[in-house]
């Protein structure tokens, strides 16, 4: 890629948790209920419904995006050896 002017600034890792609920198909509506995490960083992200006041006359969809971010809770170690961190809201 260097030889289109690419360069690699850093080797950032993300994982991405979505979620639903079981009465709302969030792929029909548009909407998204996520947990993003990288390295000690990780957030609630929610992006509601998609629906006609959303949408431009270009037909792009703009709405809102709110976002909460979490930090690990200190947890025994028998909640650390499953290796899944549990997590507190902040602010």
């Amino acid at each position: 890629m260097q030889n289109i002017g690419f360069e690699l600034k850093s080797n950032l890792r993300e994982i991405d948790t979505y979620y639903s609920r079981p009465d709302v198909d969030f792929m029909q509506t548009v909407e998204c209920l996520r947990i993003r995490q990288r390295d000690s960083f990780a957030e609630v992200t929610y992006k509601p419904a998609t629906t006609a006041a959303t949408h431009t006359e270009n037909n792009v969809i703009i709405k809102p995006e709110t976002n909460l971010p979490i930090q690990p809770r200190r947890c025994s170690n028998r909640q650390a050896a499953t290796g899944k961190p549990r997590y507190d809201a902040t602010g």
